[in-house]
């Protein structure tokens, strides 16, 4: 599944993108970013959302996160605790990367699960 194709759902879904780290909970494989949607400081969506994206995907199957991550081409990302959560086989482009790179250098963590 291309960007497009998620942007256009996302907006469907009134799911807005961001330029901050810190409101992200998607690292898309262009480095664009999908807001968890905060208000007030409380984050409005939680990463399984994201199953809308596919009809023949079940947020309750046992290979959901390897499903919808490598399809969509998803870095899951947490800025609670400042957390990118990773794929043991997880398909990574190199924008992907870069901004994973970039956000070790500002101490975030990366967890394989």
């Amino acid at each position: 599944m291309n960007n497009i194709k998620i942007i256009q759902m996302l907006e469907e879904e009134g799911v807005e993108l961001t330029d901050d780290i810190n409101q992200a909970i998607y690292i898309l494989s262009d480095g664009r970013l999908i807001s968890g949607m905060f208000d007030c400081g409380i984050r409005g969506v939680d990463h399984r959302f994201i199953e809308f994206l596919f009809e023949d995907v079940n947020r309750d199957s046992e290979n959901f996160w390897d499903e919808v991550l490598n399809r969509a081409c998803l870095v899951m990302y947490v800025p609670e605790t400042k957390t990118i959560l990773i794929r043991e086989k997880q398909n990574i482009t190199d924008k992907q990367l870069e901004m994973i790179d970039k956000l070790k250098k500002q101490k975030h963590k990366v967890e394989y699960f």
